[in-house]
């Protein structure tokens, strides 16, 4: 699956230039199966969809020793720590980046009013694309499932009992 777009890849917001990434990022990088992710790229911005935003996040980093180590460090009233775990682990469902000025993507614009106008137009660039594919967002998230390497000669129940034993049901 392709990588997502980073703020230092620069590109146009025409058609031919636009970037989507659709994938469970998390997942890809060992950590939820439950953490589907849309994002847009456009020059000087890029819009972050996340579709289950009550779940938390992680990914290879949140079992590192550095990020184990910030959680621990948390647990003992450290309020930067806390606070930084607490951004990474559990995210908003949209988040904006300026990836002229923020290439670390630390400071997210969407909730500033300033940046509406952006947020619709990359939104709406996104939903554009996500119909253009038949992505119905968490519902195709769902039934990727159906259509994995491991499901090729399987029933749907079959599918259905393999994930409920992976998830310990």
């Amino acid at each position: 699956m392709e990588e997502p777009p980073s703020c230092a890849d620069r590109e146009d917001e025409s058609p031919q230039g636009l970037r989507l990434w659709r994938g469970d990022h998390a997942r890809i990088n060992k950590g939820s199966d439950s953490y589907p992710i849309r994002t847009v790229r456009g020059e000087n911005y890029r819009l972050v969809w996340n579709l289950n935003p009550e779940a938390e996040y992680m990914n290879a980093c949140t079992n590192s020793p550095a990020f184990l180590s910030m959680i621990a460090k948390a647990e003992t009233g450290d309020a930067h720590a806390k606070e930084y775990v607490s951004r990474y682990q559990f995210r908003p469902e949209f988040e904006l980046f300026d990836c002229n000025a923020d290439p670390l993507e630390m400071n997210n614009l969407a909730e500033n009013p300033e940046y509406a106008k952006t947020v619709k137009r990359l939104k709406g660039k996104l939903d554009s694309w996500m119909a253009s594919q038949g992505d119905l967002g968490i519902q195709t998230e769902l039934d990727a499932i159906y259509h994995s390497r491991n499901a090729r000669g399987k029933s749907k129940a079959e599918v259905d009992a393999a994930w409920a034993k992976k998830q310990g049901k």
